[in-house]
């Protein structure tokens, strides 16, 4: 089971207890403890479905987006509060909803693919930015920052988990 889904798990688990093997709290305390930072935050609100953790999630990333906008002088009509809730939105939820990621067409009344790129998502298997092209690419670059933050934080734990 990967790190994410162990973590998710875990994050919903009644039973904490630590003994002499690997349980969810080793998971959850090598997610936190791994040093990334937003990391615990990024995974709760997307792989056990925290609305807490969104919240808190959502405050956190408008100083982050809010920041990167000041250090790379962001044009002004780019309004950094809409491209953190484009980016937090899309990122928690950017499957393409026609090839339901795939990447490619199915064919009618079967689970086979078509190979032919999906139309919907040009063969990419997420959805489009919804949004207007002056915020699109920025807030496609802040969902990139995301998934490289739980990628970071599950990388992190595993390490930690793999010496133990």
């Amino acid at each position: 089971m990967k790190i994410a889904e162990r973590y998710a798990r875990a994050t919903h688990s009644s039973n904490l207890k630590c003994d002499d093997r690997h349980t969810d709290t080793d998971t959850l305390m090598a997610i936190a403890l791994c040093g990334v930072n937003l990391g615990p935050l990024v995974l709760r609100a997307k792989m056990a479905n925290d609305v807490g953790s969104l919240h808190e999630l959502k405050r956190a990333w408008l100083d982050v987006v809010a920041r990167k906008a000041f250090m790379h002088s962001w044009p002004d009509l780019v309004s950094v509060k809409r491209v953190s809730a484009i980016s937090i939105e899309y990122w928690l939820n950017d499957i393409c909803p026609v090839c339901t990621g795939k990447k490619s067409d199915q064919i009618d009344n079967t689970p086979c693919l078509t190979g032919v790129d999906c139309s919907a998502c040009d063969g990419t298997g997420k959805r489009p930015i919804p949004c207007d092209k002056d915020h699109a690419e920025y807030a496609r670059d802040m969902a990139y920052a995301l998934d490289a933050i739980a990628l970071s934080s599950v990388s992190g734990a595993a390490d930690m988990l793999r010496h133990d």
